[in-house]
């Protein structure tokens, strides 16, 4: 919450609201963030794009309050005298091994359209320092059937691992999917030409891949080994 300041053009604002993509168990928003001048001169607004989520669509929050998702600092383009100003064209998809976000730049010409690209779905991700039991649980995950389980990760190796548990609703480990029968991963996977490593690790574990359904579970993900620090969890998918 900031103090309301006076002026049409003045402070901070949201320009055009979210633009939302819904990705099942989460929805992903982007928006325009509106840098305003205390002189009210709308010439000298500037505008990037930030990033927010919702887990119910109901409430929306920022991962990490006031960040440029997109930065409009190297619109170099931007009209002689004004800062740069980009806006959200509410399409952002998911093409191969890329995440695409479509979006427009104020200009000169007017309308220039730009495209921002990230490796797919890695727009943030989970990390660990000094903790001695690093690890994050997922909310309740319902399955009418049995399922599979895949992970994004990168920094997998010999001694950077992340281990794979299921625990039912009360947190409780589900036998044959957790402590020694937990998933091991410890390789970033196939790569080809146009995809990173490890976009799509499969989670297997010691009694096989498939997770039993139907059924209601959580996810537990553990940072392992020595060299821990190294794993970035950016996604975990889990699919029928």
């Amino acid at each position: 919450p900031r103090t309301m300041v006076e002026g049409w053009n003045a402070g901070e604002q949201v320009h055009l609201g979210a633009g939302l993509w819904d990705r099942g168990s989460v929805i992903l928003g982007v928006y325009d963030m509106w840098h305003g001048d205390p002189s009210d001169d709308r010439s000298r607004i500037g505008m990037d794009i930030g990033l927010i989520i919702s887990h119910d669509a109901l409430h929306f929050y920022e991962p990490i309050p006031d960040f440029r998702f997109i930065p409009a600092y190297e619109e170099l383009e931007a009209v002689p005298g004004k800062n740069p100003t980009i806006s959200h064209g509410q399409g952002m998809f998911n093409i191969g091994a890329k995440t695409m976000l479509w979006y427009e730049a104020w200009a000169n010409p007017p309308v220039q359209v730009r495209l921002a690209t990230w490796e797919r779905d890695r727009l943030g991700y989970y990390e660990t320092f000094a903790s001695q039991d690093p690890h994050l649980i997922s909310c309740p995950i319902e399955l009418d059937g049995p399922g599979r389980a895949f992970a994004n990760v990168s920094g997998l190796g010999n001694n950077a691992e992340l281990h794979i548990e299921l625990l039912d609703e009360r947190f409780v480990p589900l036998p044959g999917f957790s402590g020694d029968d937990s998933a091991v991963l410890n390789e970033p996977g196939p790569k080809n030409e146009s995809e990173a490593q490890g976009l799509r690790v499969p989670v297997v574990w010691k009694g096989g891949e498939s997770i039993p359904g139907p059924g209601t579970f959580r996810v537990k993900s553990s940072f392992a080994g020595i060299r821990k620090e190294d794993v970035k969890l950016f996604a975990l998918y889990v699919s029928e």
